[in-house]
């Protein structure tokens, strides 16, 4: 449980347009789960109370987050213009000390981080506090943080044109800012002119340049990978399903072959069962003790009971 001071804003009023698909990014299922409800549940376990801004697709996404018991609050962003616009939409809404801001489409992202980012801020009394990574890769499309004359600065990748050598750390899209700073300097951001919205990185800069704290947090790339492109998307899937095959692995259930194996959020596996290759383990299914589910086999919303044989190519569904 987190401190109440805090409470939090997911940004989910995007487009997605480089989905290319026609719909938010943000109900797409990834292991199983749309993608919305990692930040919303995630938020939920660490007890902090959380703003959801919609915009595209808002209904779909509303319901969504609707059949989970957790209600958060809504807030609709009639024009997207920036992520600087987005949290300004929730002013009226603020009530704790401090605001964590994160985007919707961040799946890896673990509560850890986040505890650990909220308790670096407040030990600091720092003005905004932030994630950032190590990663020279220019092709990921993330903002870089630059240092200069003691001042920091986040240069969004569309106008980064020093060598990433230079700045290795980018920037996560996930911060905690505090309202007063808020209050004060959000407001000051300007729209840029290149793209005609308004970042919220800018604070950063606002914050290092009146020598309030900024403070970033580094943490492993692979844990606040986002999802902007269906490339990334699979990407993305590939690390949490190797993440939930870890996991199973270390309670005593043997993959014959992980790679090939499907497997959503939802499944629970007992100890000493098998499972073998290009296996779909999809919805409620749950898999009782010593059971062997052989090569081929689709699995949805189905309970096998221990010591269970399922033949190759067997495709079993309930609703």
């Amino acid at each position: 449980m987190q401190d109440k001071s805090v409470q939090a804003v997911i940004l989910a009023a995007g487009s997605s347009s480089r989905f290319k698909t026609g719909t938010s990014k943000l109900i797409t299922p990834l292991c199983g789960q749309p993608m919305i409800l990692y930040p919303v549940l995630l938020l939920e376990k660490l007890d902090i109370p959380t703003i959801i801004v919609i915009g595209f697709q808002r209904e779909k996404i509303v319901e969504i987050v609707g059949q989970k018991t957790y209600k958060p609050r809504y807030v609709t962003q009639e024009e997207q213009l920036g992520t600087g616009h987005a949290l300004l939409c929730t002013q009226h809404l603020w009530e704790a000390d401090n605001i964590l801001l994160m985007n919707g489409d961040m799946p890896l992202i673990s509560d850890e981080i986040i505890t650990t980012l909220i308790q670096k801020h407040l030990d600091a009394q720092a003005g905004i506090s932030f994630i950032v990574s190590h990663n020279t890769d220019t092709s990921i499309g993330y903002g870089r943080l630059v240092e200069h004359e003691g001042t920091m600065s986040i240069v969004e990748a569309k106008h980064f044109t020093a060598t990433p050598e230079e700045h290795p750390l980018v920037n996560a899209g996930i911060y905690i800012i505090n309202t007063e700073f808020l209050k004060k300097h959000l407001r000051e951001i300007k729209k840029n002119e290149v793209t005609q919205e308004f970042y919220v990185t800018d604070l950063i800069e606002l914050a290092s340049s009146n020598n309030i704290p900024a403070i970033p947090l580094e943490v492993p790339f692979d844990t606040l990978y986002g999802v902007n492109t269906l490339q990334q998307l699979e990407k993305a899937e590939r690390m949490k399903k190797k993440e939930l095959v870890d996991h199973w692995m270390t309670h005593g259930v043997r993959f014959e072959n992980p790679k090939t194996v499907a497997l959503d959020l939802s499944v629970t596996i007992e100890p000493g069962s098998i499972i073998g290759s290009f296996v779909e383990l999809r919805g409620n299914t749950h898999i009782g003790k010593n059971c062997t589910i052989k090569s081929y086999s689709i699995l949805k919303n189905v309970t096998v009971h221990d010591d269970t044989i399922i033949e190759p190519y067997t495709h079993q569904e309930q609703q």
